[in-house]
């Protein structure tokens, strides 16, 4: 009856347009999760805080200039 009961919420969300937040522990941390209807499933999306996320500044600050010419730019 599990697949009753998770294709009710499936549709159900999947006709009112929405998404659900929910709380589950992965890797032996709580983690906040996004769920939605797709296909013939729910997909479960982890949500991360601002603090979790190094800024795009942060992560390629330390990949030098380079000039890439002719063949190598070609590959």
């Amino acid at each position: 009856h599990a697949e009753e009961a998770f294709a009710l919420i499936r549709e159900g969300m999947r006709r009112k347009k929405v998404a659900a937040i929910a709380q589950t522990v992965l890797f032996r941390r709580v983690r906040t999760l996004l769920v939605r209807a797709y296909d013939d499933g729910l997909v479960a999306t982890t949500l991360n805080f601002d603090y979790e996320v190094r800024s795009a500044e942060e992560a390629f600050d330390n990949i030098p200039d380079m000039k890439i010419e002719g063949e190598m730019l070609e590959l």
